[in-house]
């Protein structure tokens, strides 16, 4: 996939091949544990990144795949509720270079808790939410202005807090 530049030029925005791997294990007629691995090949996909103007490949910018890894249990409480929660750790293998105030791309902590209410055979609300820790990463660099270059440090940070509701329907 490539996008317009405003003087005529492409450049390439390519998503990266992946592979996951997950398992469950039911543990208890009511506890079912899951874990799951997803690996991103980052390095061989064209991002269209730039450095000082000019395009840089993915070797330039990006250290290691990027990969997470995700655990998980359910309980059943009753036969009509479900509840569940979840972590997942978020790996990025990007060098400081690839960071801008655009696109960054930061290691998480996320966590996540739910529920699912079956109301009848054929229907059942689900109700999640969870929170995202981002890891700070820091990218140094200097700014003319003016004629006078000016050491800069920008910090990318953020976190999530997340919420979702569904209804799952069998036919």
């Amino acid at each position: 996939m490539s996008h317009e530049q405003a003087d005529g030029g492409e450049t390439a925005a390519d998503l990266p091949a992946m592979i996951s791997l997950g398992a469950s294990y039911q543990v208890t007629s009511n506890l079912n544990a899951s874990v799951g691995v997803l690996y991103y090949f980052d390095k061989s996909a064209s991002y269209g990144r730039t450095k000082d103007g000019s395009s840089v490949t993915n070797d330039e910018v990006i250290d290691k795949n990027f990969y997470e890894v995700a655990l998980g249990l359910e309980y059943g409480l009753t036969d009509q509720l479900l509840v569940s929660g979840g972590y997942l750790f978020s790996k990025t293998g990007v060098k400081e270079d690839y960071q801008s105030d655009l696109s960054y791309s930061l290691s998480s902590h996320a966590f996540g808790l739910g529920g699912k209410y079956k109301i009848n055979e054929m229907m059942s609300l689900n109700l999640g939410g969870g929170y995202a820790v981002y890891v700070d990463m820091d990218k140094n660099f200097s700014h003319d202005l003016g004629g006078t270059m000016i050491d800069v440090k920008e910090t990318y940070s953020k976190s999530n807090l997340f919420i979702g509701v569904g209804i799952d329907f069998s036919f």
